[in-house]
């Protein structure tokens, strides 16, 4: 072996695709092939490729993606949402249906609850076994929002064309009251896990 000094270091291709001068978040990115994900939007919509992990980091990043309308960030099989207190496109069939249709949403699009909702059914179809999703946040974080969505992917992909997902969401008024209280943010915040 060459001596240490001799060796050059290697060097891979940054992860996000974005110039660096395009984020505030160019000198944190981590150093994977861009081939591992594609990146979406400003910021990182990877939080493992930041360099750091400092909660200013994390929070900056964050910050920068909310701010461009982007209120999904993943990291790894995690998904971070924040509740921009507002309708968004986000949710429209087209979008649906291009989950739907992708074998490996966590990878090929950008971070969304019908990534993981798709991950959990792909994984109940393949490996026949019981998948679990946990939302969970503060008091009008939009978990009732959330789990109100991923139902309505579930519904779609398992049995489309038929109102399953408005029956299940009927449910939950009764699930609510068994621990609700009237809070800042919202009059009826669940107490319960979603």
């Amino acid at each position: 072996l060459a001596p240490t000094a001799a060796r050059k270091p290697r060097r891979t291709p940054p992860l996000c695709q974005d110039p660096p001068s395009a984020h505030s978040c160019a000198p944190e990115c981590s150093a994977m092939p861009k081939a591992a994900y594609e990146d979406w939007g400003p910021g990182c919509s990877e939080l493992s490729s930041l360099k750091s992990a400092t909660d200013k980091a994390l929070l900056d990043n964050t910050e920068e993606r909310y701010k461009a309308g982007n209120i999904y960030t993943r990291s790894g099989r995690l998904l971070l949402a924040v509740n921009p207190y507002k309708k968004l496109p986000l949710y429209t069939d087209e979008t649906l249906q291009a989950y739907k249709s992708s074998l490996a949403p966590q990878v090929e699009l950008p971070p969304h609850v019908y990534a993981v909702a798709a991950s959990a059914h792909s994984g109940m179809l393949q490996n026949s076994m019981s998948q679990s999703v946990i939302i969970s946040g503060e008091s009008g974080a939009g978990k009732t929002e959330t789990a109100k969505i991923l139902l309505e992917y579930l519904a779609e992909v398992s049995c489309s064309g038929s109102d399953l997902h408005k029956r299940v969401l009927k449910t939950n008024p009764i699930m609510e009251s068994f621990g609700c209280a009237k809070t800042v943010w919202n009059n009826n915040s669940s107490r319960f896990g979603k």
